[in-house]
């Protein structure tokens, strides 16, 4: 005994010696179980259609957002799909000018800290200069910038933002010990 091949039907097919294996009870069963294939391969089809869809709709908001994280891009494309589209237009433009600004102030401070560390470096003669220990960074003892303009444009050509910070305030004490150290020297030079 074989069930009957309609996922509709309980039917038990009984298999008569000799002859060929029946796959369904009736030809309503037979018809209705190729009616549900043609509807599951439609299906399918539609599936794969509204995938490849959604596919390329959020490879436009991609095009349009740039790398924004993906789940903002779902986000955008779950609003657009409920006719939201104006909303996403504003939303994204903010997001974008928001990002857009935070990188461009990040820019700013890093070529404003390197100005800065390379005319006190100048007034320094661009002397070899110890930075002391760097909470972020990994290894033994301290971190030096050697002496000459090409270490120290070097040096501010690969620090990070933290690094160069640091660079700054310990180039302002140094260039502010020299300047001590001449005004002494020029009073004693003055009272001998």
């Amino acid at each position: 005994m074989s069930a009957c091949e309609n996922p509709l039907c309980s039917n038990e097919l009984e298999t008569i010696p000799g002859h060929r294996a029946r796959r369904y009870c009736s030809d309503a069963c037979k018809q209705t179980a190729y009616r549900l294939r043609q509807d599951e391969a439609a299906r399918q089809t539609e599936e794969r259609a509204r995938q490849e869809l959604k596919q390329q709709e959020m490879e436009a908001l991609r095009d349009v957002y740039g790398d924004l994280l993906p789940g903002t891009i779902d986000f955008f494309y779950h609003l657009g799909q409920r006719g939201h589209s104006h909303l996403v237009q504003s939303i994204g433009w903010v997001i974008r000018a928001e990002r857009d600004h935070a990188l461009q102030s990040e820019d700013q401070e890093r070529s404003q800290l390197i100005e800065e560390i390379m005319m006190l470096g100048e007034r320094m003669g661009y002397s070899g200069m110890t930075l002391g220990r760097l909470a972020n960074c990994a290894g033994p003892g301290d971190f030096a910038i050697l002496g000459g303009v090409d270490c120290w444009s070097k040096f501010v050509s690969h620090a990070s933002r933290e690094m160069l910070r640091q660079a700054r305030d310990t180039a302002y004490y140094h260039v502010e010990g020299y300047q001590k150290s001449r005004q002494r020297l020029k009073e004693l030079s003055k009272q001998s």
